[in-house]
C-alpha cells in the first residue's frame, strides 16, 4: 500500500500544468490580428487602431509605426477610403531603407475632436 502511494505522489509531483495562454497585448490600443508582418500593409489587413478622438489616434498609429518599424521615417500621409472606410495610408521609409505604405483604419475616431 505504501509503495502505491509513493507512485502515486511521484506521478503527481511530476504533472505539470498546462501552459497558460498568451496575453493579449496591445500597446498602442490596436485590435489582435495577425502577425506583425502582414499587419497594415493593405487595405484588407488595415490596423484598427482603438481611440476616443483624432489626436489620440493619429498618436497611436506613430506609435505602432515605431513599435513595429523601430527607426523608419515617415514620408507623407494620405486620406483614403479603405472598403469604404476612412482610411489612413502612412508612407515610410524602414530603418534598412525599404518604403512601405501602411494602412491604417480610422473609422472609429475619424472627424472626432
Amino acid at each position: 500500500m505504501r509503495a502505491a502511494a509513493a507512485v502515486a505522489l511521484l506521478f503527481a509531483a511530476c504533472a505539470s500544468a498546462p501552459p497558460a495562454p498568451p496575453p493579449d497585448v496591445r500597446p498602442t490600443g490596436g485590435r489582435p490580428s495577425p502577425p506583425t508582418a502582414a499587419r497594415g500593409l493593405s487595405c484588407d489587413s488595415a490596423v484598427v487602431i482603438d481611440a476616443r478622438n483624432e489626436d489620440e489616434g493619429i498618436k497611436r498609429e506613430y506609435a505602432w509605426i515605431g513599435e513595429n518599424y523601430p527607426g523608419a521615417k515617415r514620408e507623407s500621409q494620405d486620406l483614403l477610403q479603405c472598403n469604404d472606410k476612412p482610411a489612413d495610408a502612412i508612407h515610410i521609409v524602414t530603418a534598412n531603407g525599404q518604403k512601405i505604405t501602411l494602412y491604417f483604419d480610422i473609422s472609429g475616431w475619424f472627424g472626432k475632436y
